[in-house]
Formats: structure tokens, C-alpha cells, sequence
């Protein structure tokens, strides 16, 4: 009898247990994390803020156009040259510049409140608001202390959503952009509840790659092709996707009248802190545009298992 008793008691207070860490569950998948506030902006507020960040790329474009269009004239100057002559101290000053370009570190910074009114006022071009809005309603970027939170209310749902990211450029000179975890309210997830979906966005990636990376080409004068820009995207999500790293590469535009025209420029520092995030951005010299694209043309070796883990 006392057997049963206990027994019985011990069924109790599972069951007990059960609806209690049941009912704690509800109330965080239910619940709104106190960094996801509304945007208390007015339209001009909102207007000056957006503003303030297209001042700032523009300032970044004018820097790499510049340094874009002192390469250009040293290709030129190396072309020029005759084969059979010794080379002169105006081409040698070239070779010498394309081999050894000056670091020209450029820093930018943006503020939480600027990059959200950015992309608000960007959201209207097009259709991409109207196509967000199918999933997602009220998305935000979130910068908290060297983290990136995307978040946004599933309209399904109602579930407030966040993917929490730590990015930085560690001690080889790698970026490292990993998705930390995936939060439903203020419940976070394990990986195993979505691990299914990242796989299929992987696959996804892995096949178009290839084909990326046959047309990827970089040019003499840093102009790379924009299969280069989209395959270190391609391989950049893959990266984050698998908890790997990736090279710190940015493709900058220099051209305002052929916005696809870009050139690679390296992260080398990033910085999360007091609502702004801040980036240092370097030009890379001749050699290590052309290990990029050695880098940009070799075959991701993922880390994730090819079959998703049964639920």
C-alpha cells in the first residue's frame, strides 16, 4: 500500500511539474521581449534619420571610388609600358602601387534608430514591403552589446520571432557571423526544432553556388563581376547557416550610374555597442584580391549532417 502511495505521489508531482513548466512555456512563447518597442519616430524624425545614413554611404562610395580611380590610372600606367624597355619610375610606381596599396582604413558607423528608418524608407521600393508583409509584420534590427537581433511578428502566429547574431572578426582575421540561437517570444528554441528548415536553406544555396562561382571574375583594376558579390553572399549565409566563418569581404559599389560595379574591401574591425554598430573597411591590394577569388571559387565543406535530425 505504502508502494502504491508513493507511487502515486510521484506520478503527482511529474504531472504537477508538467503543467507548471507547460503553462511557464505559454507565457514565454506568448510574451514580447522588452528590447522589441515600437518605433516612436515622427515622419520627419524618421526622414532625417534615413537620411543621415545615405550621407554616410555616400562618403564611404566617394572613398572607394577614389582609391578605385587611382588604380585604374596605375593599371593603365603598367599597360602602357614597352615590353622591351626597362620599366620607368612612373610605371614601377605603379606596379609598386598595385602590389602594395595603401591600407586607407575608412570607419562607419550607424545607430539603431538610423538603420530601421533606412530600411523603412527602402521597404517602399518596389514590392518588397508588400512581400515581406505576407510572413512578417513590424520587423526591426535590434542592436544590443555585440549583437545583431532581427525580429518580427509572424502573421500567422502572432509569435514575436528574433534571430540573435554575434558578429566579429576573430584572432585569424576571420569573420565569424554566427546565428547564436532562434528565439519564439522569450522562449528560446534548440536547434532541433528548426534544423529541418536550415538544411533545406542550405541545400538551396549549395546548388546555385556553383554556377556563381564559374562567373566569378575579378578584374585587374578591383572590379569584380557581380557573380563574385552574389557567391561570397551565397557563401556568407552558408557560413552563418553552419556556424563556420567567412572572409570579412564586403562588394562596394564606386559607380553611382552602374550601382553593380563594385569592388571588395576588407571588414577589419566591427563593433557593437551602445545602440551603434561601427565598421573599419580596408581596400585590398592586388595579392589578396586574387586569393579571394581563389577563396570565392573553391567548394564549401559544410559541417551540418546531410540528414536533418528526426522530431
Amino acid at each position: 500500500m505504502r508502494l502504491i502511495k508513493a507511487l502515486l505521489r510521484f506520478v503527482l508531482i511529474i504531472v504537477l511539474s508538467s503543467i507548471v513548466l507547460a503553462v511557464c512555456a505559454w507565457f514565454l512563447l506568448r510574451g514580447t521581449p522588452a528590447w522589441y518597442r515600437p518605433d516612436l519616430l515622427t515622419p520627419q524624425e524618421r526622414q532625417e534619420a534615413a537620411a543621415r545614413v545615405e550621407d554616410k554611404l555616400i562618403h564611404m562610395y566617394n572613398w572607394v571610388a577614389a582609391t578605385h580611380a587611382r588604380r585604374v590610372l596605375a593599371v593603365d600606367a603598367t599597360k602602357k609600358a614597352p615590353a622591351s624597355a626597362p620599366p620607368s619610375t612612373a610605371v614601377s610606381a605603379a606596379a609598386d602601387f598595385l602590389a602594395h596599396e595603401p591600407a586607407q582604413p575608412f570607419q562607419i558607423a550607424f545607430t539603431e534608430t538610423e538603420l530601421n528608418a533606412f530600411f523603412e524608407k527602402w521597404a517602399d521600393v518596389g514590392d518588397r514591403r508588400a512581400a515581406l508583409a505576407q510572413y512578417v509584420q513590424n520587423p526591426r534590427l535590434v542592436l544590443r552589446d555585440n549583437q545583431i537581433i532581427l525580429a518580427g511578428t509572424l502573421k500567422d502566429l502572432g509569435l514575436v520571432i528574433s534571430l540573435e547574431f554575434e558578429p566579429k572578426i576573430d584572432n585569424q582575421g576571420d569573420l565569424q557571423a554566427n546565428l547564436v540561437r532562434v528565439v519564439a517570444g522569450m522562449l528560446p528554441l534548440p536547434d532541433i526544432i528548426w534544423a529541418g528548415r536550415r538544411k533545406q536553406a542550405l541545400d538551396v544555396l549549395t546548388r546555385q553556388l556553383p554556377e556563381l562561382q564559374q562567373r566569378s571574375t575579378i578584374a585587374a583594376d578591383g572590379t569584380a563581376s557581380p557573380a563574385a558579390a552574389e557567391a561570397s553572399m551565397n557563401k556568407l549565409l552558408q557560413a552563418v547557416l553552419d556556424h563556420q566563418t567567412a572572409d570579412p569581404v564586403l562588394f562596394l559599389p564606386y559607380d553611382a550610374l552602374h550601382p553593380d560595379h563594385c569592388v571588395p574591401v576588407t571588414v577589419s574591425a566591427v563593433a557593437i555597442q551602445n545602440d551603434t554598430l561601427t565598421m573599419t573597411v580596408q581596400q585590398m591590394t592586388a595579392p589578396q584580391r586574387h586569393a579571394l577569388l581563389e577563396r570565392l571559387r573553391t567548394p564549401v565543406a559544410l559541417t551540418f549532417p546531410q540528414k536533418p535530425p528526426s522530431f
